[in-house]
């Protein structure tokens, strides 16, 4: 990818995919659910250099042959940029052939996050922008809850540089989603939880520096595929300081194994209580957005331990992932 410079940053990103998810979740068409994992690579549009590409996708069918899909992509690291974004994409989709194949083309935004080498003090700076992503998929189910996907993608990224990706990935079919009042209802919570976590932020910069985080997170389920959390969550000796802040999140969780492992997608705000300073001397944003992927694993029959990777973002150059380990107490199953 070149060096060039996006066309400015978007304040409104963070509340972008929560509204997806909501959309998803609420959807009065909903028929299947599915998520999945992906690895593969990515090449540049001048075919120049390349990288690494792996993928998360949550994808809904909400109307005969037309599926609804956000995900998670990171495109790797190619000189001077790590890029990686979140696509919210509509699909169609073909009959399956034979009861095992289809075909599917996807299109929608792509919510990038570049962190791009640059003449500054700190010697990088995180660039945000909005961009398209074409995806063409071929999918092979072998049974009705698991599957193999490739997924071939083409982004434009005005302002940067555009690339294309190749992964090939596992997923597995959720129970549906309620598509009204009553059958969300109808569909037993999980029960609540209340538990403590510890981890590591890792800054996305140059260097990548690391530091300690914890916290304590409440979730509740609204039902078998829907969760809320709210979290505190303190990066206590970041290279800019102290970052402590308040995050709240919807989640579409898939359980599996009479639910004592569960794999879960969630987004929400982040409310700064305390603002680290960055290597330009700017401090960190009142507001900002978090994406998450989280597994849990019920090891008795109240307790559970987790792990989860946030990817929190700003509009400043701030962004970091942060990797936690968790252990929580359960009730009201």
């Amino acid at each position: 990818m070149k060096g060039r410079r996006p066309g400015g940053s978007h304040r409104c990103q963070f509340l972008v995919l929560p509204a997806f998810i909501l959309f998803a979740a609420a959807s009065g068409y909903a028929r299947a659910e599915e998520l999945a994992a992906f690895a593969g690579a990515t090449d540049t549009d001048d075919h120049t250099s390349g990288s690494y590409s792996w993928q998360l996708e949550y994808r809904q069918r909400f109307w005969r042959a037309f599926d609804f899909s956000l995900a998670y992509l990171n495109e790797g690291h190619v000189p001077g940029h790590h890029r990686d974004g979140v696509s919210a994409q509509l699909w169609a989709v073909t009959p399956r052939w034979g009861g095992h194949f289809d075909l599917a083309l996807g299109f929608g935004p792509y919510f990038y996050f570049d962190t791009q080498s640059a003449d500054s003090p700190a010697g990088f700076r995180d660039y945000h922008g909005v961009g398209e992503i074409l995806t063409g998929s071929l999918s092979y189910y072998w049974n009705s809850r698991w599957f193999v996907r490739m997924n071939l993608s083409e982004i434009h990224t005005p302002g940067n540089e555009d690339t294309h990706t190749l992964v090939l990935g596992l997923g597995h079919s959720l129970e549906p989603l309620p598509g009204s009042a009553s059958s969300f209802a109808d569909k037993a919570p999980a029960g609540t939880e209340l538990g403590v976590f510890v981890g590591q932020t890792i800054d996305n910069s140059a260097t990548s520096p690391r530091s300690r985080a914890f916290g304590i997170e409440y979730r509740w389920s609204l039902n078998t595929n829907v969760d809320l959390s709210a979290a505190w969550l303190n990066e206590s000796d970041g290279s800019g300081g102290s970052h402590n802040g308040l995050v709240g999140q919807v989640w579409v969780v898939d359980p599996m194994l009479a639910r004592r492992v569960t794999l879960g997608l969630g987004a929400g705000p982040y409310f700064a209580l305390e603002r680290r300073e960055a290597a330009d001397g700017d401090s960190s944003a009142r507001v900002e957005g978090m994406v998450s992927l989280t597994a849990s694993w019920r090891f008795a029959r109240h307790l559970i331990a987790r792990i989860t990777w946030d990817r929190g973002f700003t509009t400043q150059s701030q962004d970091r992932d942060v990797l936690t380990l968790g252990f929580s107490w359960q009730w009201g199953q």
